[in-house]
């Protein structure tokens, strides 16, 4: 029930993934973009839910429903339902009516499938390699023999100093400003908020600095940058999309 649930919800425009956890910071399901690795999730959840901890130690009646984390290209959402919560990953122009609509189903059908989920350990991610159209769940969520994914947490959160990266005066025929904030936000609409970073991390491993990038390796860059994509048909739009932003 919960499964497809949760399918329902990535067919939702601007959504880019979902997972499930509890109030001990278990995650239950996942369906998040595969650079979303387990460790920078359970490290994301544990550092929210002692966020949260002050504020509810203000007031017993103190209660909340919904929790909106905006950034430069897209956003996060995370829905409190009893004593899980759902952590939606979003792109811009998400679909907040039929999102809040698909979040009140799930709701529902956690209250009567609270006994089989409190028994449910960490849900491993789509592989990269797994064919299986965008938001749909393995059969047997743990026995699936899906590798987690590998963990990306220290390319997301720190960059070495690259003694390789060009300087504006040393690129030739650079892109403009403009069009690498378009691929950043062109990639959010696959894996979501964290879209910047990895741009940032792709074009330093090609030895260049993301605001002064040579169009000549464009085509590198769009290469790196669609592996982060685990669903096929978004990865074709992807780099379909992303050449054309740069024959302009």
């Amino acid at each position: 029930m919960i499964d497809s649930a949760f399918s329902d919800i990535l067919k939702i425009q601007g959504v880019t993934g979902a997972c499930l956890f509890d109030e001990n910071g278990v995650l239950h399901l996942s369906a998040l973009p595969e650079i979303y690795s387990n460790d920078l999730i359970s490290e994301a959840l544990g550092e929210y839910l002692r966020s949260i901890g002050p504020w509810q130690s203000l007031s017993e009646d103190w209660s909340w429903n919904d929790m909106w984390l905006q950034f430069e290209f897209g956003g996060l959402l995370i829905r409190k339902s009893g004593e899980f919560f759902v952590m939606i990953t979003c792109s811009d122009g998400v679909n907040f009516s039929m999102l809040n609509v698909a979040l009140n189903v799930v709701a529902y059908k956690l209250k009567k499938t609270t006994s089989g989920l409190s028994s449910m350990s960490s849900v491993s991610h789509f592989s990269s390699n797994n064919s299986r159209p965008s938001g749909q769940f393995p059969a047997n969520r743990m026995n699936s023999g899906i590798s987690p994914a590998p963990s990306v947490t220290s390319g997301i959160n720190s960059f070495s100093k690259n003694s390789g990266v060009n300087y504006p005066s040393e690129v030739p025929d650079p892109v403009s400003s403009d069009a690498m904030k378009a691929l950043v936000k062109l990639l959010a609409y696959s894996i979501g908020p964290v879209a910047k970073p990895i741009v940032k991390k792709a074009a330093r491993s090609l030895g260049y600095h993301e605001t002064v990038f040579p169009r000549g390796s464009t085509s590198e860059l769009i290469d790196s940058l669609a592996n982060e994509i685990a669903n096929p048909e978004k990865r074709k739009d992807f780099i379909q999309k992303a050449r054309e932003l740069f024959l302009k």
